[in-house]
C-alpha cells in the first residue's frame, strides 16, 4: 500500500514532468571525487534557440520548486514579458539531487539495484551547475545571455560562471569538460537572494512560524525528504572561493553585469546584509530592495516588482550590446 504522502510525492513529480524533456549525461565526476553513472536531467524550455545559439536565459529554481517556471514565475514568462519568449530561449532544469525527474537520492543506483537513499554522493552547487552546462552543450547552446535564480537558485546563479562549459571544447582553449574557471562572454546574472529583517523580540516567534510554514509546504508538495537533505547540504557547503582564491578575489573577478535584489520584510536594510556585501565586491553590480510582507517567499509572490527589475535589467543589457556592436 502506497502512503498518502508518497502518493502526493508521485503526483507532484508526475505533474512537473509533463511536457518536460530528459537528457542523460555520461559518467559525471563530482567535486567530492565520486562519479555518478549516467545522471539524468529533466528540464523544460520556452521560446526558440536562435541561429547563433546564444539567446539563452538559464533559470535556477528555488528549493521547493520544479523546472516548470510557469508554476512559480508564470507572469514573467511569455511573449513581451520579462522573460520574453519571442526573443529568448528560456531553459530551466530540475537540480541534481532534486525529486522532479533529475537523478537524486530516491533514484535507483545501477550498481546496487537499490535506491541511493543515504548513500547518495555529497553534491555541491557547482556540481549542479556543471551538470546543467553539460545538458546545454548537448542541446547545442553556444553561450548563455543571462543566468538567474532566487533563494536556493540564487546560489546557482552566482556559480553561473560554470556555464562557460557550454561552449564547444574547441572554442575553450585550455579548458577541460568540467572546467568552469573564467567567465562566459556576454553573460549577465540576476540574483534574487532573499532575506527578511525582523526585530529581536519578533525573531524567535517569526522563525518558528516560518519553519513550520515551510515544512507544511514541502509536505503538501510531496517533496522528498532525502532530496531536501541533499540540497540543503549543498546549499550550506557552497563556497564561491573554494579552490579559486579568497571570497573577495573571486567576486572581484566577475566583471559581467549583475542584478542583486532582496526582499525586505520591515522596509529597512541592514548594513551587514550579505547582498550589500556582494554588491560591494562585484565590480559591475546593482542592488535593489523589494518591499513585501511575504518575507522569504516574496520573490515567488511579488511578480510585478520582480518583473519590473528583471525586465529593466535585461533591456539595459540589450541596449549595451547593441551599442557595442
Amino acid at each position: 500500500k502506497v502512503s498518502s504522502s508518497r502518493q502526493a510525492q508521485l503526483l507532484a513529480a508526475m505533474t512537473s514532468r509533463l511536457d518536460a524533456q530528459e537528457v542523460v549525461v555520461e559518467d559525471f565526476a563530482l567535486e567530492c571525487g565520486q562519479v555518478l553513472r549516467r545522471p539524468r536531467t529533466r528540464y523544460m524550455t520556452w521560446g526558440k534557440l536562435n541561429a547563433q545559439r546564444d539567446n539563452v536565459l538559464v533559470l535556477f529554481h528555488a528549493m521547493n520548486c520544479s523546472q516548470n517556471v510557469s508554476e512559480w514565475w508564470g507572469p514573467l514568462l511569455g511573449p513581451g514579458c520579462a522573460l520574453d519568449t519571442d526573443k529568448y530561449f528560456v531553459f530551466c532544469a530540475n537540480a541534481l539531487g532534486g525529486c522532479y525527474g533529475t537523478t537524486g537520492p530516491d533514484d535507483i543506483d545501477d550498481q546496487t539495484g537499490r535506491s541511493y537513499g543515504g548513500s547518495f554522493p555529497a553534491i555541491t552547487i557547482r556540481d549542479m551547475v556543471r551538470l546543467q552546462a553539460a545538458v546545454l552543450r548537448k542541446l547545442g547552446v553556444a553561450s548563455v545571455a543571462c543566468a538567474m535564480g532566487g533563494g536556493f537558485g540564487g546560489r546557482s546563479a552566482v556559480a553561473g560562471r560554470e556555464l562557460r562549459a557550454v561552449r564547444p571544447a574547441d572554442q575553450r582553449a585550455g579548458s577541460g569538460p568540467n572546467d568552469g574557471d573564467g567567465e562566459l562572454p556576454h553573460a549577465s546574472c540576476v540574483l534574487v537572494k532573499v532575506w527578511a529583517s525582523v526585530s529581536q523580540e519578533q525573531q524567535a516567534f517569526d522563525v518558528e512560524a516560518y519553519l513550520q510554514h515551510q515544512g507544511d509546504k514541502f509536505i503538501s508538495k510531496g517533496f522528498s525528504p532525502r532530496s531536501y537533505v541533499a540540497l540543503t547540504r549543498a546549499m550550506d557547503s557552497h563556497d564561491v572561493g573554494r579552490g579559486r582564491g579568497t571570497y573577495a578575489e573571486v567576486l572581484g573577478s566577475i566583471s559581467v553585469p549583475v542584478l542583486l535584489s532582496g526582499v525586505d520584510l520591515k522596509r529597512r536594510a541592514l548594513p551587514g546584509d550579505e547582498q550589500v556585501e556582494l554588491a560591494e565586491h562585484l565590480p559591475n553590480a546593482q542592488h535593489h530592495l523589494i518591499e513585501s510582507q511575504e518575507g522569504h517567499d516574496g520573490f515567488l509572490i511579488e511578480h510585478n516588482k520582480v518583473s519590473t527589475l528583471v525586465h529593466g535589467f535585461i533591456l539595459d543589457q540589450e541596449t549595451a550590446e547593441a551599442r557595442s556592436a
